[in-house]
């Protein structure tokens, strides 16, 4: 059986679990410990365009395009298989 985290508010609840708890200590957290929270577990994440070489600055814009298009028709491995012929 689930077992509850109940909140001040009767029809709010977050399940017992590790997720639950951080959802709660959330909702009971003032900005700035939010702001704490957040800076514990690394959001926001830098941006990787400051990272030098990584995807998003070395790949060639119609591949990208091309890639993206496919998702969901076996374009990843078609992708894969243009890096191979490149």
């Amino acid at each position: 059986m689930t077992k509850w985290i109940e909140t001040e508010r009767p029809d709010l609840r977050f399940e017992d679990t590790s997720v639950g708890q951080l959802k709660k200590k959330i909702w009971d957290s003032s900005d700035a410990e939010i702001d704490q929270i957040l800076e514990d577990y690394g959001v926001p994440t830098p941006s990787e365009l400051a990272k030098p070489g990584v995807y998003v600055q070395n790949t060639i814009r119609q591949k990208v395009v091309r890639a993206i298009r496919g998702w969901g028709r076996g374009g990843l491995s078609r992708w894969a298989g243009d890096a191979e012929r490149s």
